[in-house]
């Protein structure tokens, strides 16, 4: 779950990234490194209660070469990051 959430907003920074906008490079948030990305309550809601989530990835729209499509390219990064883990996983069962 911890790899699932990180591998997800890690896909919305490498995707503002490609876009122009360097804000989650700046920030560390570049990284899938699951301390980078995990929300303290988030966390402990996913010990506690089954479901959680991670701190959202910082995106300067004014910094995008085109913010109307790039940001629908960033929004998609992080659902089609999803769907690549749930089909590796299904492809390991």
């Amino acid at each position: 779950m911890i790899f699932a959430l990180s591998f997800h907003e890690y896909a919305h920074a490498w995707m503002a990234y490609k876009c122009g906008d360097n804000t989650s490079a700046r920030m560390g948030r570049l990284s899938m490194n699951p301390i980078a990305h995990l929300d303290p309550m988030g966390s402990l809601m996913i010990l506690f209660v089954g479901f959680g989530w991670a701190k959202p990835v910082p995106v300067d729209s004014r910094l995008l070469g085109n913010p109307r499509t790039d940001m629908m390219k960033v929004a998609a990064a992080g659902p089609i990051a999803n769907l690549i883990l749930a089909f590796a996983s299904g492809l390991l069962l």
